[in-house]
């Protein structure tokens, strides 16, 4: 028998769960995995996603729309434009001079979260608001997105609490756009997001307490799950789970099979300048203070290489390295 025919099981198959990392732009890299999995008949066996910041979005996108196609123009011709700002400008003087000067009237007003993203997401909630249907789709595999609350005042006065919200339950549309992307409102990068009157933002931030490779909304809600497909968008990973090691062949823990899809080449990076900056502060109590942010962001990468060329590059690698991955360990679908 073919590898390929591994996947199409019969409809009483054990179903597949779907663990989306954080990561940004390299999000591409995960709709191209999404490719890989409906030419291998896994897609219709994924009976719950669970997705951090862009994987949050994606997680929703996948289940609402289930089409590659789709997903592949939405990542090629939406996602490419869906943030205002290129980050090479964001360390210039004047870029920093405008974002202090926004979060100084910030703090003068008493906001709920005196600091400013320094990009604009309109887009991207345009891009969300066309692409997810109103009316949520009968029979979608259950969606989970996990963020970070701010608890007790504004961070980063107050404390952030993990919460996981399940999207695919919530039956008002801007709600559920609201929690995807509270999910990924990373910090400094992008407002938080308000929703009943608390305040997310990404939750992808590990030092913080957030979860950037989720697995456990799936293993704990879903018991039925035996094999978990989990997508990371950095070739190697310190996450907590059974993933801390890259291992080429499936890993069984606890009857759960987990089989990692990971980058077999670097994703576009543009955060690594950034976080370099941060290491590099002259001040030790400055630079301690920076240390988790400067973690996240050489955690993330590629963050905000938002383009239509690096999208591109980022689909065909996943979808090649899924079909590879996924051909080896055919035997954990069965």
């Amino acid at each position: 028998m073919k590898a390929r025919d591994f996947f199409r099981r019969p409809a009483e198959a054990d179903g597949v769960g779907l663990v989306l990392s954080g990561g940004g732009a390299k999000g591409a890299y995960q709709a191209g995995v999404w490719t890989a999995l409906a030419e291998r008949g896994l897609s219709e066996r994924v009976k719950a996603i669970s997705g951090t910041s862009v994987g949050a979005i994606n997680a929703a996108v996948f289940a609402a729309v289930r089409d590659p196609a789709r997903i592949v123009a939405f990542w090629r011709s939406r996602v490419g434009g869906a943030v205002a700002e290129r980050p090479e400008g964001l360390l210039s003087g004047e870029a920093l001079a405008a974002w202090a000067e926004r979060a100084a009237a910030r703090f003068a007003r008493g906001a709920g979260f005196p600091f400013p993203g320094a990009l604009d997401r309109s887009g991207l909630e345009r891009a969300l608001r066309d692409l997810l249907p109103e009316r949520w789709p009968e029979g979608s595999p259950a969606v989970y997105a996990t963020a970070l609350e701010c608890v007790g005042g504004p961070w980063p006065a107050g404390r952030l609490e993990r919460r996981v919200f399940r999207i695919d339950a919530e039956p008002d549309a801007e709600r559920r756009r609201r929690m995807v992307l509270a999910s990924s409102a990373i910090p400094f990068g992008l407002d938080p997001v308000e929703i009943d009157g608390a305040h997310f933002i990404d939750g992808g931030w590990e030092a913080m307490g957030g979860d950037n490779t989720p697995a456990a909304p799936i293993l704990e809600n879903h018991p039925d799950i035996r094999t978990l497909v989990v997508v990371h968008l950095n070739a190697e990973s310190t996450a907590e789970g059974p993933w801390r090691r890259p291992t080429r062949r499936p890993a069984l823990l606890g009857g759960v099979r987990y089989v990692e899809i990971r980058p077999s080449l670097p994703l576009p990076g543009l955060c690594d300048g950034l976080a370099q900056a941060l290491e590099l502060l002259p001040d030790d109590d400055l630079a301690r203070e920076a240390a988790p942010l400067a973690r996240f962001l050489r955690r993330t990468g590629g963050v905000f290489a938002f383009d239509p060329a690096s999208a591109v590059r980022s689909l065909a690698l996943g979808r090649a390295d899924a079909l590879r991955i996924l051909d080896d360990n055919h035997g954990s679908f069965r």
